[in-house]
């Protein structure tokens, strides 16, 4: 697995390079841009939410018009691990 840098730097870059692609939606730059102006923990808060959320919405979706052909991560419909205090 590839290592990744959590340097706030290195991540702001990489931030700054998605915002700037033409070719990334709207819907992920305005979260980005959201995400940046709220606390780290109410970001994480939110992020697990989605991923549960979203997850199972795009599962139900897929399955019920039969395009469900990609195997999705082991832990999408899985129960949410509890919310983090702020």
């Amino acid at each position: 697995m590839e290592q990744q840098d959590n340097n706030p730097a290195t991540v702001d870059q990489q931030i700054d390079w998605i915002l700037s692609h033409p070719y990334i939606s709207q819907w992920l730059k305005a979260a980005l841009l959201g995400a940046r102006q709220r606390k780290p923990i109410d970001v994480l808060n939110d992020l697990e939410m989605l991923d549960c959320l979203l997850g199972q919405w795009c599962e139900a979706s897929l399955k019920s018009c039969g395009c469900w052909r990609v195997k999705m991560h082991a832990h999408v419909g899985a129960p949410a691990r509890g919310a983090r205090s702020a």
